[in-house]
Protein backbone atom coordinates (compact mmCIF):
# COMPACT_ATOMS: atom_id res chain seq x y z
CA UNK A 1 0.00 0.00 0.00
CA UNK A 2 0.93 3.66 -0.34
CA UNK A 3 1.06 3.83 3.77
CA UNK A 4 3.77 0.93 3.35
CA UNK A 5 6.16 2.51 0.51
CA UNK A 6 5.79 5.69 2.41
CA UNK A 7 6.70 4.04 6.30
CA UNK A 8 9.46 2.40 4.38
CA UNK A 9 11.11 5.81 2.99
CA UNK A 10 10.50 8.28 5.82
CA UNK A 11 9.76 5.83 8.94
CA UNK A 12 6.79 5.64 10.98
CA UNK A 13 6.97 8.97 13.14
CA UNK A 14 8.21 11.10 10.14
CA UNK A 15 5.08 9.46 7.93
CA UNK A 16 2.32 10.09 11.35
CA UNK A 17 3.65 13.95 11.34
CA UNK A 18 3.13 14.12 7.65
CA UNK A 19 -0.17 12.74 8.33
CA UNK A 20 -0.58 15.36 11.04
CA UNK A 21 0.40 18.03 8.93
CA UNK A 22 -1.99 17.25 5.96
CA UNK A 23 -5.03 17.01 8.62
CA UNK A 24 -3.98 20.75 9.84
CA UNK A 25 -3.46 22.27 6.49
CA UNK A 26 -7.26 20.78 5.97
CA UNK A 27 -8.70 21.92 8.89
CA UNK A 28 -9.25 18.51 10.54
CA UNK A 29 -9.94 18.50 14.32
CA UNK A 30 -8.02 15.63 15.95
CA UNK A 31 -9.30 13.45 18.57
CA UNK A 32 -6.29 11.52 20.18
CA UNK A 33 -6.68 8.43 22.38
CA UNK A 34 -3.51 6.71 23.65
CA UNK A 35 -2.39 4.15 26.55
CA UNK A 36 -1.99 5.37 30.15
CA UNK A 37 1.41 4.89 30.97
CA UNK A 38 4.37 7.35 31.20
CA UNK A 39 5.41 6.98 27.30
CA UNK A 40 1.54 7.19 26.23
CA UNK A 41 0.62 10.07 28.41
CA UNK A 42 4.59 11.75 26.79
CA UNK A 43 3.58 10.84 23.43
CA UNK A 44 -0.02 12.39 23.60
CA UNK A 45 1.59 15.80 25.21
CA UNK A 46 3.80 15.31 22.12
CA UNK A 47 1.21 14.85 19.48
CA UNK A 48 -0.85 17.63 21.25
CA UNK A 49 1.87 20.39 20.98
CA UNK A 50 2.84 19.22 17.63
CA UNK A 51 -0.52 19.92 15.82
CA UNK A 52 -0.94 22.95 15.34
CA UNK A 53 -5.11 22.47 14.22
CA UNK A 54 -7.56 21.47 16.86
CA UNK A 55 -6.19 18.74 19.07
CA UNK A 56 -8.59 16.87 22.08
CA UNK A 57 -7.84 14.08 24.10
CA UNK A 58 -10.30 11.42 23.44
CA UNK A 59 -11.27 9.00 26.56
CA UNK A 60 -8.26 10.28 28.57
CA UNK A 61 -9.31 11.43 31.85
CA UNK A 62 -8.14 10.27 35.40
CA UNK A 63 -11.67 8.35 35.54
CA UNK A 64 -11.01 6.45 32.19
CA UNK A 65 -7.83 5.65 33.64
CA UNK A 66 -9.06 4.12 36.93
CA UNK A 67 -11.39 2.05 34.90
CA UNK A 68 -8.55 0.90 32.82
CA UNK A 69 -6.07 -0.04 35.04
CA UNK A 70 -4.03 -3.36 34.67
CA UNK A 71 -2.20 -5.45 36.88
CA UNK A 72 1.05 -3.96 35.32
CA UNK A 73 3.08 -1.97 38.08
CA UNK A 74 4.96 0.91 36.66
CA UNK A 75 8.74 1.39 38.04
CA UNK A 76 10.36 3.69 39.66
CA UNK A 77 12.25 4.84 36.54
CA UNK A 78 9.03 5.15 34.29
CA UNK A 79 7.40 6.91 37.45
CA UNK A 80 10.13 10.04 36.81
CA UNK A 81 9.37 10.42 33.52
CA UNK A 82 5.83 11.67 34.32
CA UNK A 83 8.04 14.74 35.54
CA UNK A 84 8.21 15.55 32.05
CA UNK A 85 4.30 16.23 31.92
CA UNK A 86 3.73 20.14 31.22
CA UNK A 87 -0.17 19.64 30.17
CA UNK A 88 -2.64 20.16 32.88
CA UNK A 89 -5.02 17.33 31.70
CA UNK A 90 -2.51 14.86 31.63
CA UNK A 91 -0.98 15.91 34.56
CA UNK A 92 -4.76 14.88 36.55
CA UNK A 93 -3.99 11.88 35.29
CA UNK A 94 -0.45 11.42 36.40
CA UNK A 95 -1.02 12.39 39.87
CA UNK A 96 -3.46 9.42 40.39
CA UNK A 97 -0.86 7.28 38.22
CA UNK A 98 1.55 8.09 40.81
CA UNK A 99 -1.10 6.61 43.97
CA UNK A 100 -2.12 3.53 42.13
CA UNK A 101 1.61 2.79 40.78
CA UNK A 102 -0.36 0.83 38.22
CA UNK A 103 -0.74 1.52 34.38
CA UNK A 104 -4.05 1.25 32.34
CA UNK A 105 -4.70 0.53 28.82
CA UNK A 106 -6.80 1.03 25.90
CA UNK A 107 -8.04 -2.55 25.45
CA UNK A 108 -9.96 -2.54 29.20
CA UNK A 109 -12.04 0.30 28.40
CA UNK A 110 -12.70 0.01 24.76
CA UNK A 111 -16.58 -0.35 24.43
CA UNK A 112 -15.96 3.82 25.20
CA UNK A 113 -14.72 4.43 21.80
CA UNK A 114 -17.73 5.31 20.03
CA UNK A 115 -17.02 6.57 16.22
CA UNK A 116 -20.64 7.36 16.10
CA UNK A 117 -19.75 10.45 18.19
CA UNK A 118 -17.56 11.90 15.67
CA UNK A 119 -18.72 14.28 12.85
CA UNK A 120 -17.36 15.13 9.08
CA UNK A 121 -13.57 17.44 9.22
CA UNK A 122 -13.16 15.54 12.49
CA UNK A 123 -10.49 12.73 13.23
CA UNK A 124 -9.42 9.73 15.79
CA UNK A 125 -5.82 9.41 16.47
CA UNK A 126 -5.17 6.06 18.29
CA UNK A 127 -1.88 4.88 19.66
CA UNK A 128 -1.44 1.16 20.90
CA UNK A 129 1.10 -1.02 21.16
CA UNK A 130 2.20 -3.92 18.68
CA UNK A 131 0.75 -6.91 20.41
CA UNK A 132 -2.77 -5.35 20.69
CA UNK A 133 -4.04 -5.44 17.42
CA UNK A 134 -5.67 -8.58 17.66
CA UNK A 135 -8.04 -7.24 19.77
CA UNK A 136 -8.48 -3.88 18.27
CA UNK A 137 -9.36 -5.02 15.04
CA UNK A 138 -12.70 -6.77 16.00
CA UNK A 139 -13.73 -3.31 16.82
CA UNK A 140 -15.32 -1.49 13.65
CA UNK A 141 -14.46 1.64 13.42
CA UNK A 142 -16.19 3.41 10.13
CA UNK A 143 -13.80 5.83 8.83
CA UNK A 144 -11.88 8.53 10.04
CA UNK A 145 -9.50 6.50 12.47
CA UNK A 146 -6.18 6.34 12.08
CA UNK A 147 -4.08 3.80 13.62
CA UNK A 148 -0.45 3.55 14.20
CA UNK A 149 -1.05 0.62 12.29
CA UNK A 150 -1.42 2.36 9.56
CA UNK A 151 2.42 3.69 9.63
Amino acid sequence: TAAEVLRSILGPVALLLLVLDLLAEAGVKVYYAGDFDPEGLLIAQKLRQYYPGEFCYWEMSPEVYEESLSEEAISEKRMKMLENLTDEELRKIAEVMKQTGKAGYQENVWERYDMKQKSPGECVLACWGEGQYEKKEQKSFGSGMITRRDF
